[in-house]
């Protein structure tokens, strides 16, 4: 792709205009210097790896991705019109929540219906295409996670206080119609299937068959009725935000265990438990809140990222680490070996900060970025940096963007002053579509007088 970027340098009034050939400008000492870097957006937006293996992505709209992340195709979706016969409607997506065995996938979403407004966290299903085939009222709860049965039924994680009374687990019909309560308090944060049994997450209180607590731990079984399983004894322990299943049934959790007094530990851990629940052992120990991310390979290795990446055999004794540049925390590891990393940059309310929050980028095996995710009918964003240097201290400075010289519009204001005088740069990024980088684009610098 061609692009013809230029700079207008504007300080005290006196505009130069400079076409960017090795993308640095020079000018005299007087005046601020002006250098550019362009790189392409992560993509922001929702994004979930389906039973087959694919993904889907959502954003203004709904895409199919292939096992490796590139481009398949558009679905059949509008979000200005999830309701046939309704015009006026919009669909909002909080998150992409669990694959279906039918091609099709669960997502939490906002419904805005003409007439009645907005009805807020609604566990919604669709279709392989990409259709809405019906969702249910939540109560405006935010949903932590979700997953189908090997029966079909759907259980759902909705936000609960983490009392004994709470929903920590919703089981939902497969058709949307009805659900009830799993007799599960607390609160959950992750499931897996195993077998014909699903294992839950998070902070539990088994209350099933009385209002007495029957069981606390950090992890439960559901058999296959979907009641608590009393022949499940995992030790004890709490804090489990993501659990994974080997082939075997083997378990592989994240959260705090007990020590040898039986207290909970500060401290994390990555551990590996028998298909019964009974400990095998501790994978990993990180201090508390230390980011961390793990996955089950095809072939039962775990692979964990805390920093380092980690690579363990399928026993969980460990294979080899290595540093990756630039991998952070990764969701996905691909078939060739490259990582769908994932960060957020804090929760915010509304459909522009649902999106701006997520953050995935696609990193090859080294860990260089892949500049050809996401795929260009996905999300085609170029973040355009400017560097500022030689300013002038306690100075005040705005960076406007313009397309034909004429229409200026401003990007960011600036006050240089920190009070010491020893600020020499400042720093701008620009969101620009490749459309408008085929047409000339120009920036200038404006200082602006203190009042």
């Amino acid at each position: 792709m061609n692009l013809t970027l230029m700079i207008a340098s504007t300080v005290r009034g006196f505009g130069v205009l400079l076409l960017l050939g090795a993308l640095i400008l020079t000018q005299a000492a007087a005046q601020p210097q002006i250098s550019i870097h362009i790189q392409r957006r992560d993509f922001s937006g929702n994004l979930l790896r389906l039973a087959d293996g694919s993904f889907v992505a959502e954003k203004n709209g709904l895409y199919r991705l292939t096992p490796d992340a590139n481009f398949d195709r558009k679905l059949n979706f509008d979000a200005n019109q999830p309701f046939a016969g309704i015009t006026g409607g919009r669909i909002e997506f909080v998150r992409l929540l669990a694959p279906l065995k039918d091609g099709g996938f669960l997502a939490s979403v906002n419904f805005y219906i003409p007439g009645l407004g907005w009805f807020e966290q609604r566990l919604a299903r669709f279709d392989v295409d990409g259709r809405l085939v019906w969702s249910y009222d939540t109560v405006g709860r935010k949903i932590r996670a979700a997953i189908e049965s090997p029966d079909g039924r759907l259980l759902y994680a909705p936000e609960a206080e983490g009392d004994l009374y709470s929903l920590a687990v919703a089981i939902q019909a497969n058709d949307g119609r009805w659900f009830y309560d799993s007799g599960i308090g607390g609160s959950a944060q992750d499931f897996a299937v195993q077998g014909s049994n699903v294992v839950v997450g998070g902070n539990l209180i088994n209350r099933y068959g009385g209002p007495a607590p029957i069981e606390t731990n950090g992890l439960l079984r559901l058999n296959a009725n979907l009641v608590p399983d009393t022949s499940f004894r995992p030790p004890r322990c709490n804090d489990i935000s993501r659990i994974a299943l080997q082939s075997g049934g083997q378990i592989i959790a994240h959260g705090r265990l007990t020590d040898a007094q039986g207290v909970f530990e500060i401290e994390t851990s990555v551990f590996r438990l028998h298909s019964d629940g009974s400990f095998d052992r501790r994978l990993l120990q990180v201090q508390a809140n230390w980011p961390l991310s793990f996955t089950v390979l095809t072939n039962d290795e775990v692979v964990i990222l805390n920093g380092v990446l980690l690579r363990y055999h399928s026993d969980g004794t460990l294979a080899q680490s290595s540093i990756i540049e630039n991998l952070s925390f990764f969701e996905y590891l691909l078939p060739d070996g490259s990582f769908l990393d994932f960060w957020f940059n804090g929760d915010a309310g509304g459909p522009e900060a649902r999106c701006q929050r997520n953050h995935w980028r696609k990193l090859k095996p080294n860990g260089q970025i892949d500049p050809a995710f996401p795929p260009t009918p996905l999300d085609d964003l170029y973040r355009v940096y400017l560097s500022v240097t030689n300013t002038l201290a306690r100075h005040h400075y705005e960076v406007e963007q313009s397309s034909d010289l004429i229409v200026w519009q401003k990007t960011g204001a600036y006050g240089l002053d920190d009070g010491t005088g020893s600020i020499e740069s400042i720093n701008v990024g620009v969101c620009v579509r490749r459309e408008d980088l085929t047409q000339p684009q120009f920036f200038r610098v404006v200082e602006v007088p203190d009042l």
